[in-house]
């Protein structure tokens, strides 16, 4: 065999023809898949192929070895092997029934008609796998691929019942309208987006803007090429669903090292302070388990439903995989049903009356969907309602008077821990904020402590009603100088404020933090009368009822830094250094008092990573 293959390899290299190029694909090429995971939990949700062993027939990238076949006329059939050696290892997983295989797609390919895709068709049904359980890969628009292109090749690929992934989520060339109409499975994320994302607040909302809206479209979320724990922890801040690469699982050739479930995604959580919120079980209470129906049913089926459940006027659509497909509304069968024949027209086996001609786009999302997203999503998707999906699978549905339910508790959380007086979270968000930072090892970190100086004579002479102004004009000045950095501000209350700041190198820091204080004490001054202003201080008693001169209002400002590799399991023991801080902030000349915890500091419960 081994003889036969050399000679093969041989008659390649010296007559390099289609037909010895078909042969050598069949000897040599082979297909290795990825798993990507749900974000949250780590179980595989589909596979994608990877061909390998182009290098065996000289080519430098697999996507020669594609340029070469439609150089010489076989790409038709240099594609079906490939397609067919990827189903049928695919199939050979025990869930693959229950899985997601990724085929990509070439450009060369988007121009071929409906063949290709009804020999794709019979290859999966071969295994026994429905057209759903593959999802086509087309290439994102450029100079070399028009939109119009991608298009069609979509279109007809719904067809034959196939999904596809949109590639390219961040890019603008594909106009909302066309990611509207053609309703993609997924929608794909590079590394290049998301790399260095943590400690970035303006692209973070962006980012976590632009996967709402990917989610009020009916669609999940990949990340592709995710390498380390800070990009994982990027993706699930962002709210992406899917996460595939290096740090969860190489393309492999082996099935045997394949798992059903990655326990990097669970461990990487614990270790960076991440916990599941209370918000699925909120979820859990308020959405409806309603009955669903798949996408090759009937109509007559969907109206049993209907009349079985004389309270749903909802119907989620499902695929083979339990995955959403849309939502049938009551009306719009009602609305032919009562014309006249309607009912013998929709009943009618001899008439196209497939069920997707009423399936409508929905909004989709996961159950550990922070309550303040899913509002955000179901205002933008201006839908009936929100699919909620388990792991990608259906686990009910949220209907409008359950949103409505959602906003007043997302907006009932906030006001209880939100100070009346600066709107800033309070203590309760403060101590959540440090204790998951305090474990979030994978980057630089502080805590600052802003206190002001000489407050209380400040509010004895001048009111209340000023000292209360004084509060919100530091609140205004530190989401002003911080609002372009990962910047935490809370107000713990009375005349102290808390920061917490992330991926700041400790120097770019206390000039961060010297220039907020000196902005304070800046504006702070108008808050004085002139002559106090001129003169420079303040006559004010102190607490034995002396009368005292007292410097015009300022703030001192204790920075505790953490940096990489240092993790803090007990949060508890950070208060005794800041304390010495806040001691030490107000003796110094500057007002800023910075302590960096390393290695060689000695600290309860600290672990220092290396």
């Amino acid at each position: 065999m081994n003889h036969d293959i050399d000679s093969l390899t041989q008659a390649w290299r010296s007559h390099r023809n289609s037909h010895l190029f078909l042969a050598n694909a069949r000897a040599h090429l082979d297909i290795a898949l990825q798993p990507f995971v749900d974000s949250h939990t780590g179980e595989v949700q589909g596979l994608g192929a990877h061909l390998r062993g182009a290098e065996k027939l000289g080519f430098e990238a697999p996507h020669l070895a594609h340029e070469f076949a439609v150089e010489t006329g076989c790409l038709t059939e240099f594609v079906t092997l490939l397609r067919a050696r990827a189903i049928a290892r695919f199939a050979r997983i025990a869930e693959a029934r229950s899985l997601l295989l990724l085929l990509p797609v070439s450009r060369h390919i988007l121009d071929l008609d409906g063949a290709l895709l009804k020999e794709t068709r019979n290859l999966a049904a071969k295994h026994k796998l429905a057209p759903e359980a593959i999802c086509l890969e087309p290439p994102a628009a450029n100079g070399l691929i028009r939109q119009d292109r991608i298009d069609r090749f979509v279109m007809t690929a719904r067809g034959f019942g196939f999904s596809h992934a949109h590639d390219g989520l961040e890019s603008i060339g594909t106009p909302l309208q066309t990611l509207y109409e053609q309703g993609p499975r997924l929608l794909k994320l590079g590394r290049s987006f998301f790399a260095g994302l943590h400690g970035d607040a303006r692209r973070m909302r962006f980012a976590a803007s632009l996967v709402d809206l990917a989610h009020a479209l009916g669609g999940r979320v990949l990340a592709q090429n995710v390498e380390t724990e800070a990009d994982l922890r990027a993706c699930r801040e962002m709210g992406c669903d899917l996460v595939q690469g290096a740090l969860i699982a190489e393309p492999t050739l082996d099935l045997q090292t394949l798992r059903r479930c990655y326990d990097t995604i669970g461990a990487a959580a614990l270790r960076h302070g991440e916990a599941p919120g209370a918000d699925p079980d909120f979820l859990m209470q308020e959405m409806e388990v309603l009955p669903s129906i798949r996408t090759g049913a009937s109509i007559s089926r969907a109206l049993e439903i209907f009349r079985t459940n004389a309270r749903q006027t909802v119907l989620p659509v499902l695929d083979p995989l339990d995955h959403p497909a849309g939502l049938i509304l009551e009306p719009d069968l009602k609305s032919l049903l009562y014309t006249s024949y309607g009912r013998d027209l929709l009943l009618n086996p001899t008439i196209d009356n497939h069920l997707r001609r009423f399936i409508r786009h929905c909004a989709v999302a996961d159950i550990h969907t922070p309550l303040e997203t899913l509002v955000e999503i179901s205002s933008s998707a201006r839908s009936e309602g929100i699919v909620i999906t388990r792991s990608g699978r259906y686990a009910g549905y949220l209907p409008t008077n359950a949103l409505l339910k959602l906003s007043n508790e997302a907006r009932l959380r906030n006001a209880q821990d939100q100070n009346p007086l600066t709107k800033l979270p309070g203590n309760a968000a403060i101590f959540d904020h440090i204790g998951k930072a305090a474990r979030q090892s994978d980057v630089d970190r502080a805590f600052c402590y802003v206190d002001f100086d000489n407050f209380k004579p400040f509010n004895d002479t001048y009111g209340f009603r000023l000292g209360d102004r004084a509060l919100m004009l530091f609140a205004e000045i530190s989401r002003r100088k911080l609002q372009n950095l990962s910047a935490f501000i809370g107000h713990v209350g009375g005349d102290d404020f808390f920061l917490g700041l992330a991926g700041i190198p400790i120097e770019e820091l206390e000039e961060v933090m010297r220039g907020l204080r000196r902005d304070f004490r800046h504006e702070a001054e108008s808050l004085h009368e002139a002559s106090h202003r001129r003169q420079g201080f303040i006559l004010a008693r102190d607490r034995k009822g002396q009368p005292q001169r007292y410097p015009l209002l300022s703030c001192s400002i204790a920075v505790l830094f953490l940096p990489r590799r240092v993790r803090v399991n007990d949060p508890d023991t950070l208060s005794t250094h800041i304390a010495v801080l806040k001691s030490r902030a107000k003796a110094t000349q500057d007002g800023v008092s910075v302590c960096h915890l390393g290695p060689d500091n000695d600290i309860n419960s600290a672990n220092h990573e290396r």
